[in-house]
């Protein structure tokens, strides 16, 4: 488990450490669940009699924006967490390069 600088400090703390210790070794189960269990939502949800039923559709749409943001909420938190490699970050990056290539900051 990597300990960034500012932590060194915090680490001395059991709440936190146990914090940091749950965050590192459940977040991977919950994704790797969570998107097996959103998958196999989608398979049987997707099924031709289901989709009849407004319902079984709204829920198979769940499933997939669910898988969504277990892959872009927590998985990157995670990665962060566990290698340094900030995605947030390029994603934010990639967001503000897009905002000035379409001309609306020149506009506005």
């Amino acid at each position: 488990m990597h300990v960034k600088p500012f932590e060194v400090k915090l680490m001395e703390v059991p709440s936190y450490r146990l914090q940091k210790l749950l965050y590192v070794y459940v977040s991977p189960v919950i994704v790797v669940v969570g998107l097996l269990g959103n998958v196999i939502s989608m398979l049987v949800l997707s099924a031709r009699p289901m989709r009849r039923v407004s319902t079984y559709c709204y829920l198979a749409v769940l499933s997939a924006v669910d898988s969504l943001v277990l892959g872009v909420g927590l998985l990157p938190k995670w990665l962060d967490e566990v290698t340094y490699i900030n995605v947030l970050s390029s994603f934010y990056y990639t967001a503000q390069h897009h905002r000035h290539m379409d001309g609306e900051t020149y506009i506005l």
